[in-house]
């Protein structure tokens, strides 16, 4: 966070009065102009900071998050305290959450090997800031629109497609409530694998070319 002051003035408004009629006035009316501007100098600042060197990105923290929710996923499916009527779809899904299962192996493996790779490698070599900085990218979901979710990431981002709302949908589905589909949870369980996929793929090539237990 950064601050910019005209002259020596510092800024005349606290917390009450801080409304967007007065930020308006105090900037002659260029608050859009003054916003864009902060995010120019914010952007340099950014790119000043990984120009010369590689961001120390941890590959590999992700992979207790995602065995996290693959984890919930599979007990919830595999509960004895389900009902009756749903026993049809759990065993449904259970071939599903193997592959998923599977998928998060080779992202563990994946991320392991190109966290040793970046430990051992010269961090002036653009090639390996590149290398390293592709999780985050493989990680927003390409299955949905950027017009219609920005928060894409199915870790951290919001919406059906990331793996906490997979949870709830589950406790939806297993509550008996309206917005339980088990169709729906089905497709979105296998977008959000292979995305996961696609991110392990990313970082370590072809999975399936790799792994013979999917």
């Amino acid at each position: 966070m950064f601050n910019v002051f005209q002259s020596s003035k510092l800024y005349p408004f606290g917390s009450s009065e801080d409304t967007e009629q007065n930020l308006d006035r105090y900037t002659s009316y260029n608050t859009l102009k003054l916003a864009k501007t902060a995010g120019e100098v914010a952007g340099l600042m950014t790119l000043r900071l990984v120009h010369d060197h590689i961001l120390k990105l941890n590959v590999a923290k992700y992979t207790s998050v995602i065995r996290s929710y693959i984890s919930q996923i599979r007990s919830k499916v595999e509960s004895r305290q389900m009902v009756s009527r749903e026993q049809f779809w759990a065993a449904s899904i259970n071939g599903d959450d193997a592959v998923a299962s599977a998928t998060q192996g080779s992202y563990d493996r994946a991320a392991s090997a190109l966290a040793s790779t970046i430990r051992n490698s010269d961090l002036e070599d653009m090639s390996s800031a590149a290398s390293s900085t592709i999780v985050e990218g493989s990680l927003i979901s390409p299955y949905v629109s950027p017009r219609e979710n920005l928060f894409r990431h199915i870790l951290l981002g919001s919406g059906s497609h990331t793996l906490a709302a997979l949870i709830d949908h589950l406790e939806a589905i297993k509550g008996g409530l309206d917005s339980g589909d088990v169709d729906q949870f089905k497709n979105q369980f296998a977008l959000a694998t292979w995305t996961i996929q696609s991110c392990a793929n990313a970082l370590a090539g072809e999975v399936w070319d790799m792994d013979n237990e999917i």
